[in-house]
């Protein structure tokens, strides 16, 4: 069962087989549009939370007023619950990247096989650590024409949750050991995760917490190795007014992507004004800049 938080005109509910199970969708199709059979087709990749396939942040539903604005433009667009979320098969609770990116593959896949696509301007769009999975699923061959990140890391997992610890601590009033105590007991959480060692003296509650192969995964993603395999155009799309992702991190994985051999430089767009939600100020409408964007860069690849 899902909450249906949004709903476009052409809207439609499809099911794309997966590795055992099916991932539940919704698929938008552009109004009709005289002389055009084949259109440029979009999966929308998006975060573990929430796994549901609008993607609402904070009241906010990214990818379904992402995909109306992509399919008005004339663009196929695919979104669909996170395995083990929705109404989506499979397990969460061993669902790792690699596995969100094998199944973002399978949504390439059921894509291709529609008469309506253009086989050859496939491009897949992960927000958030959706960003990741996109990359790494590209990293594993061709069916992928073109990658878009919007918001995603450049750093390396355990690094950025680090980072992301300590932003979170220097913003409480903490005397400064308290906070310095705090952060070593991050450190040894995530050394714990990764190594599967060194528990001792952390609450179960939060290593249950902690402990699980999805953070295992992400704590382990290095962008550095998985963009090294991506041979496809890729475009860096961020937020200034994100908080939780910095800014700083698309010129990280920008500076990353560059260092590919034989394989033109990312183009990267920072969007004015716009925060986490991908949203301007405190509104609950994805940013105008946003699709047209995406749609101006597919036209130059395939």
């Amino acid at each position: 069962m899902r909450p249906q938080t949004a709903r476009n005109p052409t809207d439609a509910d499809i099911f794309v087989p997966a590795n055992g199970f099916n991932l539940a969708g919704t698929l938008t199709t552009p109004p009709a549009v005289a002389g055009r059979l084949r259109h440029p087709a979009v999966l929308l990749v998006g975060t573990a939370t929430p796994g549901d396939r609008e993607q609402v942040v904070a009241g906010v539903p990214i990818f379904a007023q992402l995909a109306k604005a992509l399919a008005d433009s004339g663009h196929v667009v695919l979104r669909y619950d996170r395995r083990g979320s929705g109404q989506s098969g499979g397990r969460l609770e061993s669902a790792t990247l690699s596995d969100y990116a094998d199944d973002a593959l399978a949504g390439v896949r059921w894509l291709r096989k529609r008469d309506d696509v253009d086989k050859g301007r496939i491009v897949v769009v992960g927000y958030g650590e959706g960003g990741a999975a996109a990359l790494v699923a590209a990293s594993r061959g061709n069916d992928i024409d073109g990658v878009v990140t919007l918001g995603a890391s450049g750093s390396r997992g355990e690094e950025l949750v680090l980072r992301q610890q300590e932003r979170l601590l220097n913003s409480m009033k903490l005397s400064a050991a308290d906070r310095q105590s705090r952060i070593e007991t991050q450190k040894k959480i995530i050394a714990a995760v990764i190594s599967g060692r060194g528990w001792e003296g952390i609450p179960d509650p939060i290593r249950k917490q902690a402990d699980t192969p999805m953070f295992k995964s992400l704590l382990t993603y290095d962008p550095a190795a998985v963009v090294a395999k991506v041979k496809q155009p890729l475009l860096i799309i961020h937020g200034d007014l994100d908080t939780a992702m910095p800014p700083g991190e698309a010129d990280r994985l920008a500076e990353i992507a560059k260092t590919r051999k034989k394989v033109a430089a990312p183009e990267v767009i920072r969007l004015n004004g716009v925060n986490q939600s991908l949203a301007q100020g405190g509104d609950r409408i994805l940013t105008p800049q946003l699709a047209p964007a995406i749609a101006e860069w597919i036209k130059k690849i395939g």
